[in-house]
């Protein structure tokens, strides 16, 4: 099951489609500690693809839980 942290007022933004960014993981944080979830502490982050995803590319159960 995927866990995806949202912030604490519940707002979560959902469509139908999407993209994934693939980056180096200098300049992220693990936030909250230990999730799958990381945070940038940079301004300007280089990404080396990105994918565009639809809803039925995702094939895990997700579980959002407010951080």
């Amino acid at each position: 099951m995927l866990k995806v942290h949202i912030q604490p007022d519940g707002k979560l933004i959902k469509t139908s489609k999407g993209f994934v960014y693939v980056v180096n993981r200098v300049g992220f944080k693990n936030s909250p500690k230990g999730s799958w979830q990381f945070v940038k502490n940079v301004e300007e982050i280089e990404f080396n693809a990105v994918v565009e995803t639809e809803d039925g590319d995702f094939q895990y159960q997700v579980d959002f839980l407010k951080f």
